[in-house]
């Protein structure tokens, strides 16, 4: 990047405009979109025994500009070599909608054979392209019937075009407000976080990131149509951030960071597989100092509180899964067992 894009990318994503001097025209026009930037390796090919830093001829004020940086590796896997491999053929003969009119014109050559061959009684002849016009069909049928079993797969995972144009344009008329948040988590996040950089090295964590914590936080409350930054925004923004900043360390260090920053990176269904245990453990600790016949259950205190040292403070979405459904039930201020209140509603 020479000098001259260098000074007109920092003024579009600092002050958000452009400046404009060409052909006797002298103006400066705003900018305010988001910016998404690519970039190649020096080498050609990404090193991860160097730092995001050492593989790219950025310098720390532009990258810092960037609220979130994504490490695209070329990284030799089989299942995933063969699930893309897979994938683009599908595309590309999907992507073909006259491959049928292919099959056909090869149908007519065969039949014009076909009929030459009967006139000049060329039997033998005949029967090879009567068994390659056979192959053909065979062919034809199980093409078609592998497209329509990967079409039926992946159906269900995708969103149709136009749902997905009215689903972004009804979200932009959302705007979320940061109101009632942990602004203690994200101070001690940044703290740690600032740390790490400054004695591992990688990306520079500025004030700015604060900033852009701020930006996904209420980008997530605007994915899910809501005009209130909750919590789970926050911890998802957090997320992502600490990810960004993982990937653009070297690999002989970048696990040693996430088992750090591991209370950062619970997500959503980790979370409610940790509450199952410390429910299951609970229930059976409990369980133990009770006769037999007893009606087993523990206050809802007692298990938010063991919830808080795991570093989980909302169980509420843990309570209406399916998962506690299965075997738990919550009447008022006590969680029981599922069975006993099934059973007590029979003896009645």
């Amino acid at each position: 990047m020479n000098d001259y894009d260098r000074t007109s990318i920092h003024e579009a994503m600092e002050q958000q405009s452009i400046s404009i001097s060409k052909a006797g025209i002298v103006a400066s026009l705003q900018a305010r979109c988001s910016v998404i930037a690519a970039s190649n390796p020096k080498t050609g090919r990404y090193d991860s025994t160097l730092s995001f830093m050492d593989n790219v001829d950025f310098t720390d004020p532009i990258i810092s500009r960037f609220d979130i940086l994504c490490v695209v590796k070329d990284e030799v896997n089989p299942e995933y070599d063969y699930n893309l491999a897979t994938f683009v053929i599908n595309s590309h003969i999907k992507s073909h909608p006259i491959f049928s009119e292919f099959w056909k014109q090869d149908f007519i050559k065969f039949e014009a054979n076909e009929k030459e061959l009967e006139d000049e009684s060329k039997i033998e002849q005949e029967n090879e392209y009567q068994e390659e016009i056979l192959n053909l069909k065979n062919l034809r049928d199980n093409l078609k019937e592998t497209l329509l079993e990967e079409t039926a797969q992946e159906k269900p995972l995708q969103m149709p075009q136009e749902l997905l144009k009215k689903y972004i344009i009804h979200a932009k008329t959302y705007h979320p407000k940061i109101t009632q948040i942990d602004k203690d988590k994200i101070k001690n996040f940044y703290v740690e976080l600032r740390q790490s950089s400054q004695q591992l090295g990688g990306i520079t964590i500025a004030v700015r990131h604060i900033e852009s914590l701020i930006r996904m936080a209420e980008s997530f409350a605007k994915m899910s149509l809501r005009n209130e930054v909750k919590g789970e925004d926050v911890d998802r923004a957090i997320s992502v951030l600490l990810k960004s900043f993982i990937q653009s360390q070297k690999s002989a260090i970048s696990k040693k960071i996430a088992d750090s920053f591991k209370k950062y990176l619970i997500d959503k269904k980790d979370n409610q597989q940790i509450l199952h245990s410390i429910l299951n453990e609970l229930m059976l600790s409990t369980q133990q100092s009770h006769f037999r016949g007893d009606k087993i259950a523990i206050p809802l205190k007692t298990f938010s509180k063991r919830a808080e040292l795991y570093k989980i403070g909302n169980i509420s979405d843990y309570l209406q899964s399916e998962q506690f459904k299965t075997l738990y039930i919550q009447k008022g201020e006590i969680i029981q067992y599922k069975f006993q209140d099934q059973q007590q509603q029979q003896q009645l």
